[in-house]
């Protein structure tokens, strides 16, 4: 069986307990400021579409969710994060957009340290990556191993983790931390949320294409089934003209326009929570 450890880490410099525990909980308070953040960009993302598509007399309504938006939108957009981590969980699947959990396994190895990181969020990444002491230490043996490594380096590394995790799950080998779950999961306010709310050009441009790419391909198909290979390419083949002619690009102008006539020049807090 080979061995895959891709998210493995050394520590150097924790030559006691209690400094590895005050550099693991000094990672969770990093993360969990930035799980504030992260979660807010997505409640944002959702409350701008909500409000967006309101705007244009449309219904909003996630694809998970039964029901369409029937609330306001800051309380929809908890409905939606809870959805998609309980879907998340339920079918062990990566969705980064949803899932903002972070866990950090360390593990005795000899008189080394070594760590495992488990997180879809490349911003947790970027700070354990920057705390004193981490440096990366994967390993694997199904292909062949990188350039700045020797052999014997290499082969160390294999003699670290099989000491380290021998045939064990790594949860049950070393010292689980939990940074970030379902019942640590910040619940941004509007007034965190409203920060985040996407450009307003962006939004409108790509609720203009989108309008113009769904009317050709009703010009195209009317109300018929069709197979999805062949709605595939055909959106494939309406977004190239709605981007590269000059029919296109004017159409695209046109729905741009009326979109920025209707949507609302700046969103405040207030709008989140459905207050005049």
């Amino acid at each position: 069986m080979s061995t895959k450890i891709y998210n493995g880490y050394l520590i150097r410099d924790v030559e006691t307990l209690e400094k590895l525990i005050k550099l693991l909980h000094d990672f969770r308070d990093k993360v969990s400021e930035k799980a504030k953040e992260l979660v807010a960009i997505t409640y944002a993302r959702i409350c701008a579409e909500i409000l967006d598509n309101q705007a244009l007399g449309k219904e909003y309504c996630d694809a998970l969710l039964e029901k369409k938006f029937d609330s306001h939108p800051l309380s929809y957009a908890l409905r939606c994060c809870e959805e998609h981590r309980r879907k998340i969980r339920k079918e062990n699947r990566r969705d980064p957009l949803f899932d903002f959990d972070c866990e950090v396994v360390a593990l005795a190895s000899g008189k080394k340290t070594l760590a495992m990181l488990y997180t879809e969020q490349e911003e947790y990444v970027r700070i354990w990556r920057e705390m004193p002491g981490v440096e990366a230490y994967e390993y694997y043996d199904n292909t062949d191993r990188p350039e700045h490594c020797t052999e014997e380096e290499w082969d160390d590394r294999g003699n670290d983790w099989e000491l380290a995790v021998g045939h064990h799950p790594p949860g049950e080998a070393g010292l689980r931390i939990e940074c970030i779950t379902d019942y640590t999961l910040p619940i941004p306010s509007s007034k965190d949320v409203i920060k985040y709310i996407p450009e307003r050009e962006k939004r409108i441009q790509e609720l203009a294409k989108e309008s113009v790419i769904d009317a050709k391909l009703k010009e195209k198909f009317g109300g018929n089934e069709i197979a999805f290979e062949d709605g595939f390419r055909a959106y494939r083949e309406v977004s190239r003209f709605v981007s590269n002619t000059d029919e296109g690009k004017a159409l695209l102008e046109l729905e741009k326009q009326r979109i920025d006539s209707l949507i609302k020049k700046e969103y405040v807090a207030k709008d989140l929570v459905g207050q005049d």
